[in-house]
């Protein structure tokens, strides 16, 4: 199941929520409206991953802060638990290009599933074109991130 379109407003709505964000925003959010606000080229961003404190896998950040708290989806577990890395080229039809990887922390382990949807406006470009800018985005993040648990802390 892919990240954009898959769900109706109303399913993604009826999902049990299996973690809850705090009140206060957290870091991953912040850094996911931060790399939103300065990307024309982005759809969206999700980070998923086990939130402290919980045993589920879960989109813990991203761009609809309704889906936040559900339950991850099965190829977003197995980026997180089996390092895939996915580039998802059939979405073109829509405009826009999927890559899902690996999310890391600074010192290089997989900390969850980093799901980008990239605006397709130029038909030229190609899986290689999307999955170099999917790493450098996920480098920036990385770069900024020390530990799963520093997500999850209150935003300044």
């Amino acid at each position: 199941m892919c990240a954009v379109g898959a769900e109706t407003a109303a399913a993604a709505k009826a999902k049990v929520k299996n973690w809850k964000a705090p009140a206060e925003k957290i870091v991953a959010q912040a850094m996911v409206e931060t790399l939103l606000a300065s990307r024309s080229d982005l759809v969206s961003v999700t980070l998923h991953g086990v939130p402290p404190g919980t045993s589920v896998h879960t989109m813990f950040a991203g761009s609809w802060p309704d889906r936040i708290g559900n339950a991850d989806d099965p190829d977003d577990v197995d980026i997180a638990v089996k390092g895939l890395t996915v580039l998802d080229p059939a979405l073109s039809r829509k405009a826009i290009f999927e890559v899902m990887l690996p999310l890391k922390e600074a010192s290089g382990g997989v900390i969850g599933a980093l799901v980008i949807v990239f605006k397709r406006t130029d038909p030229a470009r190609n899986e290689l074109y999307y999955y170099t800018q999917a790493l450098g985005i996920r480098g920036d993040l990385q770069a900024k991130t020390p530990d799963l648990e520093s997500l999850f802390k209150p935003a300044s």
